[in-house]
Parts: structure tokens; C-alpha cells; sequence
């Protein structure tokens, strides 16, 4: 983590503006520890492509990366320059009505920054009513348990009925380095970075009979049953983190634990987003150099390189140009 050195002179200057009680100017926000491993603030350019289950493109979805937003073409494709992102971390988010929001996030590199986002269909897989446990379920098992009670954004207790929607994403799908949020990097319990090997993602939202957003009510839990991957019954934990992703923030963070029970991990959240069954390691900051047939140094965009096979993200933090 770079830190910059402000001449004593700056210091007490600002520290002597700030105690104007006149002063109306907006005190800029202060990086979480945490943020503070993404470094200074820079500009970079994305391009992508926003696509649906089927892969085909979807026009006029949103794509926001920082403070600009544009609508995507006929294609799918969106550009976005000068964006201000940090040098380390950038998330791109996309949206349409009709259609889950999804996301990417990467480490920007100083060229261009290819993004692919696959966004789930909205269609509400079971409606259920407050007031009254209730189960719902998908096919392959996975499963949400529900005591009745839920609120709506403003806290305030809803009653009626309640659209949810469950997509249970696992490790061996070819396409999760599309369809899961952000990417496989996180925060612990500790605050510490973590890079997450999956063991399998639920994302489960919910709607109330206007289509307004709603969440588990204060004070009150739901219990999820994820199925368990054929191919990872052989190496799943008994007990496994559980992490949510900040969709706010852009990565995932360490919430609780579930336990594995036959082929299923069961474990009890007290709001819903994307939940993420996995272990973790620790970062590691990699510096390549990347040519062609030529010997001549390539530009790429930044770079989240993902093994769906053993669900591990490895973060190449910056792709240079030339030889070194």
C-alpha cells in the first residue's frame, strides 16, 4: 500500500480551513481500511458486453463504472472513458428492467478494460405470503426457508405476497466468470484481503405485489440448503464460510458459517443478496509481462482470470506494456 507524504504546511492548512464553522464545502470521504489496499484514485476506459442466459445481447441496459453511466447499443456493448476508479479495484455494475442486476469487478489496467456481464432473467420462481413459514425450492435441491416475516427498504413490516426469485449458481457452470457478481476476492471476518475458492452461490431476492424490493424483516433469519456439486462431494468442508456480496462496495464479505449436512450446506442469513459457500487464501500480487510473437510488449485490459473447474480467482494486478 503506497501512502502519500502532504508537506506540514499542507496539514495545517486544511486542518485550519476545516475549523471554519462558515465553511460549507463537503468533507471528501475518508477509505475504509480496507479500501485502502486499492491505492489512489485514477482514470480508465472500459468496453464490454452485456449478455442474457442465452448469450444474446441486451440493448439499452445501464452499465455504471464509478460516477459515469451509459445505455448499451443494439449489440450489447457499452464504452466508458475516464471513469474514476482506484488503480487496484474497479466494479462495473449493469442493470435492466426485467433482469437481475449483475456486476464485475477487476484490477483496471492503464489501456482498455474488457468487460463481460451475463445478467439473469427476473422471472419470480415462487410466490409466497408473510405471516406464515414457508419453503421455496428449485430443482436441483437448493432450497430458502422463510418464517414469514419481511420489511420493506424502509424497515417498515410488509404483509401480502412476496415474489422470490432463487438462482443457485455453481462452481462447475462455464459460464460463472459471467454470471457471478464482482469477482472471487473478499474480505474476512478479520478485514483482510482473501481470494475465495466456491463451493456454490445463491442469489435469492424478493418483491413485494408492487415490484418494490424487500428483505428479511430486523431481527429475524431465513435458512438456506445449497446443493452440494457432484464433482466437489469428495473435498467439501463440514464447515464452510459464508460470505454476501456488498453490492454497494463490490466484493464479497464474511458472514457467518454453514454446515454441511449429506450433500447439502445448510446455514441461516438475516438478509438476502448473493451468498457464497467457500474457502479462502490469502492475495498475492502478481506483475506480468505479456508479448506477442514479436517480442513486443501487449496491452490488455484489466484482468480477473477465473477457473470455473476449481472456482479460484488469480488476480493478475497489472499487465504491462514493454519488456522489462
Amino acid at each position: 500500500m503506497k501512502k502519500l507524504l502532504l508537506p506540514f504546511a499542507c496539514i495545517v492548512l486544511g486542518l485550519l480551513s476545516s475549523c471554519d464553522p462558515n465553511d460549507d464545502a463537503s468533507t471528501p470521504s475518508t477509505p475504509s481500511t480496507f479500501e485502502q489496499n486499492f491505492g489512489s484514485m485514477v482514470s480508465r476506459d472500459f468496453i464490454g458486453q452485456i449478455v442474457n442466459v442465452s448469450n444474446q445481447p441486451i440493448g439499452n441496459a445501464t452499465v455504471t463504472v464509478g460516477d459515469l453511466s451509459v445505455q448499451t447499443d443494439a449489440s450489447g456493448v457499452f464504452i466508458i472513458n475516464g471513469a474514476s476508479v482506484h488503480e487496484k479495484f474497479a466494479y462495473v455494475t449493469a442493470g435492466k428492467t426485467g433482469y437481475i442486476d449483475g456486476s464485475r469487478s477487476l484490477v483496471p489496467n492503464i489501456g482498455k478494460n474488457s468487460v463481460r456481464i451475463m445478467l439473469l432473467d427476473g422471472t419470480v420462481t415462487q410466490t409466497v405470503t408473510s405471516g406464515q413459514p414457508s419453503e421455496v425450492s428449485i430443482s436441483s435441491g437448493t432450497k430458502v426457508n422463510f418464517d414469514g416475516s419481511f420489511e420493506d427498504e424502509n424497515g417498515a413490516a410488509y404483509n401480502g405476497m412476496v415474489g422470490v426469485y432463487v438462482f443457485h449458481l455453481t462452481a462447475s457452470n462455464p459460464d460463472i466468470a459471467s454470471l457471478m457478481p464482482g469477482m472471487l476476492y473478499a474480505e474476512t471476518e478479520t478485514g483482510n484481503e482473501a481470494v475465495l475458492k466456491t463451493f456454490g452461490m445463491l442469489n435469492v431476492e424478493l418483491r413485494g405485489s408492487g415490484g418494490q424490493k424487500l428483505q428479511i424483516a430486523s431481527g429475524h433469519t431465513a435458512q438456506i440448503t445449497m446443493r452440494i456439486d457432484d464433482n466437489q462431494l469428495a473435498t467439501a468442508p463440514q464447515s464452510i464460510p459464508l460470505w454476501h456480496f456488498d453490492a454497494d462496495k463490490g466484493w464479497w464479505i464474511e458472514d457467518g458459517t454453514a454446515t454441511r449436512q449429506g450433500n447439502n450446506y445448510i446455514g441461516n442469513v438475516s438478509h438476502f443478496s448473493w451468498w457464497n459457500c467457500d474457502t479462502f487464501a490469502s492475495t498475492v500480487n502478481l506483475t506480468v509481462t505479456v508479448h506477442d510473437a514479436r517480442k513486443v510488449g501487449l496491452e490488455l485490459g484489466g484482468f480477473q482470470q477465473v477457473n470455473a473447474r476449481r472456482g479460484r480467482a488469480e488476480h493478475i494486478e497489472k499487465l504491462l506494456r514493454g519488456g522489462l
